[in-house]
């Protein structure tokens, strides 16, 4: 096996993107990312790694600090030996790896591997559920009506932006954090809101592109205004949206959240695989 490390994104693209398409919706996450950085010319401390043997991939390993290692196996019969391999790769580079992401078996093994490698132990950040849409079905809708947020928005996309980070495995952000996130949602037209009688009451954005679909995230309904459906009629106007632009749409859901993964199928979202947040735990 040889360990192959990569310094330009488009090197990375082109030997690793074909094995992510023959799954494109359980591999939106890095083909998103990596979609992302091909437009970037300064990639920083980015690791972007291949496990090989005899020109075969065997495994793939992507992180953009301070976010998660995605983790992706190739070969389903040699998972475990490629996991190993690449855990004892890793902890030599002396790597700071934060959390863990990937399919729930493959993710498992590989953090086991580095447990035993680096002596660094991990706990459930969360069991997601990934799900890819191609047809919206035509459900019944709350009052209101979606638009495009904009830059007076901004006052309270803020605090939304900060309570759906709470709510979620990734690392906690900061206020500056979250207001840049989304005042760069509003400029680049990619965040929504569900309003009822000129009142914002839900938010949701189109963000990674695959080569063929788009990921709907930040879905989020201040706590005052949950269960009356409108989030689920947002994500059923945007998910609709994009279609009009890609084959399909994917979305991450939380498996302890059982009216979320309820809701999202009633819209036509099916569930095309599982996947866990790992969250390694510092000495």
């Amino acid at each position: 096996m040889r360990w192959m490390k990569y310094e330009r994104a488009t090197e990375f693209d082109r030997k690793v993107k074909p094995l992510l398409l023959k799954h494109e919706a359980c591999h939106n996450l890095p083909i998103g990312v990596l979609n992302r950085l091909l437009n970037q010319h300064d990639l920083g401390d980015i690791l972007m790694a291949t496990v090989e043997n005899k020109q075969k991939i065997l495994g793939s390993f992507f992180m953009t600090p301070p976010h998660h290692l995605i983790v992706t196996f190739h070969d389903a019969d040699q998972i475990a030996r490629t996991a190993e391999f690449a855990a004892k790769k890793l902890a030599a580079s002396k790597v700071k790896i934060p959390s863990l992401i990937g399919e729930k078996h493959q993710v498992s093994v590989f953090a086991e591997s580095w447990k035993k490698i680096s002596g660094q132990d991990y706990k459930l950040g969360m069991k997601q559920r990934i799900y890819q849409l191609s047809e919206v079905e035509d459900i019944p809708e709350s009052e209101g009506s979606m638009r495009m947020a904009t830059k007076e928005d901004l006052s309270f996309l803020e605090d939304w932006v900060l309570a759906f980070n709470r709510e979620t495995p990734e690392r906690p952000l900061s206020r500056e954090e979250a207001a840049q996130l989304a005042e760069h949602r509003v400029q680049e037209g990619s965040l929504y809101l569900w309003e009822v009688k000129h009142k914002p009451v839900a938010m949701a954005a189109r963000t990674r592109k695959t080569d063929h679909g788009q990921t709907v995230s930040l879905v989020y309904t201040p706590i005052e205004e949950r269960k009356k459906g409108y989030a689920s009629s947002l994500v059923k106007h945007l998910s609709r949206e994009i279609l009009n632009d890609y084959t399909f749409c994917f979305l991450y859901t939380d498996l302890a959240n059982p009216t979320s993964n309820k809701i999202y199928t009633r819209i036509g979202y099916q569930p095309v695989c599982d996947s866990l947040v790992l969250e390694i735990v510092d000495d």
